[in-house]
This record gives structure tokens, sequence and C-alpha cells, in this order.
């Protein structure tokens, strides 16, 4: 019987203390599938050839490549964002060349860590840092600025 009551006590007392955590979906690198373009114009942005390559690779084993274009939330907006055909991967490199300016952006060596999500048991991957042609940016999203 002293049994039956120190189960029941404990499922109950894990209970409550779950449903003190409000199980809101909370977005990280795992959903990252956006850079943001900062002071370019539309024409600088209107076409872009996108390359992803395997991680490690100095951008020389190439996965796959498409064109894209940046869009704005408003007409005239100067922050631009770029939506990828896919979400971005630790395991990949990206390369951007807007092909109006001949401008190339490298995107590599994205960092992670785990940070809490509603409950102090529910961690999810965050953006800590990322290296853009060449020097370490610490950010927790991707941006790219002219």
């Amino acid at each position: 019987m002293k049994k039956i009551i120190f189960y029941c006590m404990t499922i109950g007392f894990f209970g409550a203390i779950n449903s003190c955590c409000t199980k809101e979906y909370c977005l990280g690198f795992d959903d990252l599938n956006e850079i943001q373009l900062l002071n370019f114009t539309a024409n600088d942005v209107d076409s872009i050839g996108l390359e992803i390559f395997v991680s490690g690779s100095n951008f020389t084993n190439r996965i796959d490549s498409s064109f894209t274009s940046a869009n704005g939330g408003t007409m005239g907006d100067k922050d631009l964002i770029i939506f990828m055909p896919e979400k971005i991967s630790k395991s990949h490199e990206y390369k951007l060349t807007l092909l109006s300016t001949g401008q190339v952006y490298k995107l590599s060596n994205f960092e992670i860590r785990k940070e809490e999500c509603n409950c102090p048991s529910d961690k999810y991957n965050v953006l800590d840092s990322y290296v853009l042609n060449g020097q370490k940016i610490n950010s927790g999203s991707l941006t790219i600025s002219n």
C-alpha cells in the first residue's frame, strides 16, 4: 500500500511540474531557412546564384545549385530576405553570387548551442555563430550587410 501511495505521489509531483511549462514551439537553427540582406537595393538582389557545398570542402564539392531572388516585406524595403530552397544545415556550406553586381558571399562553419525552451528539460538548437567570407560572425540569425 505504501508503494502505491508513493508511486501516485511521484506521478502527481512530476505531472504538476510538467503542467507549469508552456508547451510553445521554439524556432531555432533546425528551422532556419532564410538569410537577411541589409542595405541592398532590389536591383542588386533580383537574381542570385545559390550553390550548396559539402561542409569542410572549402567550397569545392558542390551538391546543388539554383537561382533565387530576395524579397522585402514592403515596396522599397532595403531589408530583404532570401528564402532558401531547404533548411540551413551544418553539413553544408553556401555560396551566394549577386549576378547584377558580381558580389560573392560564402557562409560556412555554423556553430550551434542548446538553449532552454519552455522547461529546463526541453532544449533546442540555436545558431551561435557562422563564418561569412572568412570572418566569424556571432549572431543568432544569418545576415549579410552591404
